[in-house]
């Protein structure tokens, strides 16, 4: 299936995008006072939505913490789509000046939290009173490079 990208879409520029957002949204913890200030949809050839990522900072705690969502439509998972959307939010994150991100996870979600463990998200605490579960991602290095390399990223996988 050919994939493309379309970098920050309104919700009602793309038909059914709204649709796939809400059912998404529903297994996420909402941070007050956020703002969506980047958002990429993965569009199939016929410019159908199978998959979305959106990420903005937090209301509190410093310019520097960002959250991500990313969600996937489950018959189009396992082909690289959610990479290529984790890819995206996670450049725009680190261009913004984001030093660590976050994310929220129903507990239930054991394939989504593999695949941000596998992107080296460190799952540590748990979002009250919900069900969720939040993992968070410390960007760049000591040397003040960005947060993976192609090389880096392969060896991440690796080891999943």
């Amino acid at each position: 299936m050919a994939i493309y990208l379309h970098p920050d879409p309104a919700e009602n520029e793309i038909s059914d995008l709204s649709e796939l957002i809400s059912a998404a949204r529903r297994t996420w913890a909402r941070h007050s006072g956020e703002r969506v200030l980047w958002r990429v949809a993965a569009l199939s050839a016929g410019a159908r939505p199978v998959g979305y990522a959106e990420t903005g900072c937090h209301a509190v705690g410093g310019a520097d913490r960002f959250w991500l969502r990313l969600f996937v439509r489950c018959e189009a998972r396992g082909q690289g789509i959610g990479t290529m959307l984790y890819d995206d939010a996670l450049a725009f994150a680190w261009e913004m000046g984001a030093t660590s991100v976050e994310v929220a996870v129903c507990r239930e979600e054991r394939e989504t939290r593999r695949f941000l463990r596998c992107r080296g998200f460190a799952f540590a605490r748990h979002s009250h009173p919900s069900d969720m579960l939040i993992g968070t991602l410390a960007l760049g290095r000591e040397d003040g490079e960005p947060p993976t390399t192609p090389l880096e990223r392969a060896r991440m996988l690796q080891a999943c």
